[in-house]
């Protein structure tokens, strides 16, 4: 059994390697988004402990089958049973799927130190992924020994799957609306947290910690009886074993009962900066490094829809969604949001402003397909369209039945007469009827371009 003891160092160096690929894998959306904060690494590795896990599952139940009882086992260390020989063999897969793991995420970290000027990375949010992914794979390996089978390979990764979605399947189903949520104990979160403007707790990393430490504790105290043929009625006289699983079922459904605020607010102002005459852009101060692409993306919507000034300002954390003419609104850049994705995020929350269509409630309203558009709404809504056109963020708002083409511009004479100028002529158009356009109440025929 020495061999099992020990595994190859080939055997290691793959089970390292898979996981590192499937870290890399995970985490490579986020290495070319603009987006650059130390909560992408915190979501990062606590969402991309999935396909390590399924990896280690499936690496756990084929190392498992040596411990069946069709097998001998010989040699002076297997004198005090098949544990110790299991004790050994998992620690050492545990190190290399935690270096793997890390590797994985290697990359990802140098470009956040290299490019976040805010903050640091999340130390105890981290070590507590790192633990949840040593205790699973703790559970994973006394399971594929204690059961020991070839459909292991098949049972232990589908059992691994549902055990890291059973948490955020529960929040989002049968929990949703009631206030309470089963994300506390979960392996992950499915969702973006901490979202720009929060904090995890830091009593949530530890809870989590001491969870999947006492989950992986049971499970060894499991794994000695079961291979060395103890007696079960020492089972309950166990107190390790007892206390253990007390425990562990305490903490898995105490949640249900006490919720825990998972995330905080940071705390932080905005920071606002001046990028010309005619654009303020106000982020959180982890976003200080967008300043640029978001000033950008709103002199392109200023070029066709000319104003006096505009603030750009991010929305974060629970702040309202106020807006006057002058300011616009825009959802916090999402981790791993692509450039691309952040210019359209931007033009559209602009042109909403320049139009009157984010200070004309009603219109947002209306939007919903629950009224019929008032003329007043319909060419607000043609002026919006039109700009998002000329800048390509425009989405459809139809399918041509003929040709089966996406169309972009209603089929009124308004939209197509906007659509015949130039750049140019359009931004000299709406220079002429901005102040009645942002009054909510202009007609077709008071804007109509002439000629």
């Amino acid at each position: 059994m020495r061999a099992v003891a020990w595994p190859r160092i080939s055997s290691m160096m793959a089970i390292g390697l898979f996981v590192a690929l499937a870290a890399l894998l995970r985490s490579f959306s986020y290495l070319f988004s603009p987006v650059i904060r130390w909560s992408t690494l915190t979501v990062a590795a606590r969402e991309g402990v999935v396909l390590p896990l399924l990896v280690l599952a499936v690496a756990m139940a084929l190392l498992g089958r040596v411990y069946g009882a069709d097998n001998l086992v010989v040699g002076r260390l297997c004198a005090k049973g098949s544990f110790r020989v299991l004790v050994r063999q998992t620690g050492i897969c545990c190190l290399s799927g935690i270096i793997g793991y890390a590797a994985g995420l290697l990359p990802l970290t140098v470009r956040i130190a290299m490019g976040a000027d805010y903050g640091g990375p999340d130390i105890l949010a981290l070590l507590s992924t790192l633990t949840t992914l040593s205790s699973l794979t703790i559970v994973a390996a006394v399971m594929g020994a204690v059961i020991a089978s070839r459909w292991m390979v098949i049972i232990l990764p589908l059992g691994m799957l549902a055990v890291l979605v059973i948490g955020p399947l529960l929040t989002d189903t049968i929990l949703v609306n009631t206030g309470r949520s089963a994300l506390l104990p979960a392996p992950v979160w499915n969702n973006d947290f901490p979202s720009l403007g929060w904090t995890i707790e830091p009593m949530v990393a530890v809870y989590r910690a001491v969870f999947f430490v006492v989950i992986a504790m049971a499970s060894l105290k499991v794994g000695r009886y079961v291979l060395d043929g103890v007696n079960a009625r020492r089972w309950t006289r166990d107190p390790v074993l007892v206390s253990c699983s007390i425990i562990a079922v305490i903490m898995a459904f105490a949640p249900l009962a006490l919720p825990m605020a998972l995330v905080r607010g940071d705390g932080q102002s905005m920071v606002c900066s001046q990028t010309s005459r005619q654009v303020v852009v106000c982020v959180h101060p982890a976003d200080r490094n967008l300043l640029g692409d978001i000033a950008n993306a709103g002199y392109s919507v200023l070029d066709l829809a000319p104003q006096t000034r505009v603030t750009l300002r991010e929305h974060v954390g629970g702040t309202p969604w106020d807006s006057d003419a002058g300011t616009a609104i825009f959802a916090t850049p999402a981790n791993g949001m692509s450039r691309a994705a952040l210019t359209k995020e931007i033009q559209r929350a602009v042109a909403e402003t320049v139009t009157g269509s984010a200070q004309c409630a009603v219109v947002h309203s209306s939007l919903d397909g629950s009224r019929e558009l008032t003329e007043g709404e319909r060419v607000l809504d043609i002026v919006r369209q039109e700009i998002l056109i000329r800048l390509g963020s425009a989405d459809p708002i139809g399918v041509n039945v003929e040709t089966g083409d996406r169309v972009y511009r209603s089929s009124s004479d308004f939209a197509s007469a906007l659509g015949e100028y130039t750049d140019a002529q359009f931004a000299d158009w709406f220079t002429e009827h901005r102040e009645i356009l942002q009054s909510c109440t202009a007609s077709e025929t008071q804007v109509m371009p002439a000629g």
